[in-house]
């Protein structure tokens, strides 16, 4: 996903890219908030997430990321949510 997204950047530098990562089980945590697109960032914040454990809340990661995707200030917004499956 970082390659995809560097290539992007690479070819619109002029396209505004934003990104927060948002960790979800029993509750959600904020690990990146919605920023400006940086590789090194997005894979600090991605080197922080926490083993899988607890319940997954993915309504809630979803109506926690929703306000701050809409105030980020771009026109296409996408919220990908990745999880492990497991209850």
């Amino acid at each position: 996903m970082l390659d995809a997204t560097d290539a992007f950047a690479a070819r619109r530098p002029d396209f505004p890219i934003k990104i927060g990562i948002y960790s979800f089980s029993s509750h959600v945590d904020t690990l990146r908030g919605m920023e400006s697109y940086s590789r090194d960032s997005i894979r600090t914040a991605l080197e922080a997430l926490p083993h899988p454990g607890g319940g997954t809340a993915i309504g809630d990661a979803i109506r926690e990321a929703r306000p701050d995707l809409y105030r980020a200030g771009v026109f296409r917004k996408y919220l990908l949510v990745l999880t492990d499956g497991e209850n």
